[in-house]
């Protein structure tokens, strides 16, 4: 049962301990989702990119974006900001990826990627019309979203017929830039004729895939929560440990965290794509996907979860309860008579023998010097306490009560410490002697 005067700390750590983890469910994350996804950021698609481990980095040629190849990168092209020349898309189209996105209308671009690929006139759709993959399409990310909003003016592509399409991984289109490829699948048919808005192509030049999509909004903040627009997002932009964004210029956007310099490492601000191409719109700063930021580095304390404060402070308060609980017990000290009556001698044969097990020489000689001094002090007319203390403060009294030199009288009261029991019994018979000698004096 609780003690009347304890009730109320044991209320207050209650009370304590239920509202800690409701402060903590209101206390957003840095890293939440939830709080990427608002009106106020349009760069959550990158933010939650980077919290999974993609590192995002910009440029604004081809031939910087190639310093980023391999089979583990995504490179999106906004071509229609990008002053690209036909060398330029020749050699991104030759280079190895893991993948290319492009949000471009651009003819040149799209048939050397995507050779047999030809852009249809935008959709007449109502606005945020939902649209669903469709039966043909196979495309893995696709699928596994499911059904996207669809705004109006999404681009959609008119795919090649079979007499034209090339099905070979080991075939070669016309055009001596355009990539063979396989396994090609539109997906998202909208408008009156049911053309695809995403098209893949598999096993390309480049020895991964390429996207071709029709809109970006999907992309964007307001999107993000409907449908599977983010699942589509993070599959198409995150399915490898870099992802190369090229475009014509950025702009600098405070939205976008944990990511600095061109490379995400070095101590520049990133930037943002001012605007994509394709079906317009996107999550960057300005109308199209591909946003950034000018964020510092980060800090161990932004690494920290808000939580931890209020665990720790919980932490702190039941330890204080726990303190305060244990000293009320421990009460005042209580005198208590022995059963049984013990003698002095008794005593003083306990410690003599501890002593002797433990070779402690020294011990015992200084509490026999100091015994000692405490009972000739009086004789002499001292302070017995001083005297116990500091036992060499009597030398000079008791050499000249006796006559005797002081450092005879020295050597028994604050001479060296005995090495053996021999020796330790030598120093109590002349200390004997000694208190013996000034009482008779």
């Amino acid at each position: 049962m609780i003690k009347v005067r304890r009730a109320p700390f044991v209320a207050a750590a209650a009370l304590l301990t239920a509202l800690t983890p409701t402060a903590y469910a209101a206390t957003p994350s840095p890293t939440s989702t939830t709080a990427l996804i608002s009106p106020q950021n349009d760069d959550a698609m990158l933010n939650m990119l980077m919290e999974n481990g993609i590192q995002y980095t910009t440029s604004t040629a081809a031939s910087d974006a190639d310093i980023y190849s391999g089979s583990d990168t995504t490179l999106v092209i906004d071509q229609d900001e990008t002053d690209m020349s036909a060398a330029d898309i020749a050699r991104l189209a030759s280079t190895a990826w893991g993948r290319i996105i492009v949000l471009s209308t651009d003819s040149a671009l799209i048939d050397a990627l995507a050779p047999g690929v030809t852009v249809d006139k935008p959709s007449t759709t109502e606005a945020s019309t939902v649209v669903d993959t469709g039966t043909d399409c196979t495309q893995s990310n696709a699928t596994s979203a499911g059904a996207v909003v669809m705004p109006d003016g999404s681009e959609t592509y008119q795919l090649p017929t079979s007499s034209t399409a090339t099905t070979s991984a080991t075939a070669t289109p016309t055009g001596t830039a355009s990539p063979a490829y396989t396994d090609l699948t539109g997906c998202y048919a909208i408008g009156s004729n049911a053309d695809p808005a995403l098209v893949s192509l598999r096993n390309t030049k480049t020895g991964g895939d390429v996207i071709l999509l029709g809109w970006t909004d999907f992309t964007e903040n307001e999107y993000l929560a409907n449908q599977g627009d983010a699942s589509l997002a993070l599959g198409l932009f995150g399915g490898h440990g870099t992802l190369v964004w090229l475009a014509k210029q950025f702009t600098l956007d405070e939205n976008l965290n944990g990511c600095t310099g061109s490379a995400c490492g070095s101590g520049t601000p990133t930037a943002t794509a001012s605007g994509a191409g394709g079906g317009g719109g996107g999550s960057g700063g300005g109308s199209g996907s591909g946003g950034g930021s000018s964020s510092q580095a980060v800090t161990l304390a932004q690494l920290i979860p808000h939580w931890i404060w209020w665990m720790l402070l919980q932490l702190f308060i039941a330890a204080a309860a726990l303190a305060y609980w244990r000293s009320r017990r421990l009460g005042r000290l209580v005198s208590e008579n022995l059963p049984v009556k013990v003698r002095a001698a008794e005593t003083v044969e306990g410690h003599a023998n501890l002593y002797r097990r433990a070779a402690a020489h020294g011990r015992a000689a200084g509490l026999l010097r100091s015994a000692a001094a405490r009972r000739i002090a009086p004789l002499l007319g001292l302070p017995a306490g001083a005297a116990g203390r500091k036992p060499e403060s009597l030398v000079q009294a008791v050499a000249e009560r006796l006559g005797r030199p002081p450092e005879q009288v020295h050597a028994v009261l604050a001479g060296e410490v005995p090495m053996t029991e021999a020796e330790l019994v030598r120093l109590t018979g002349q200390l004997d002697r000694l208190e013996q000698e000034v009482r008779s004096s």
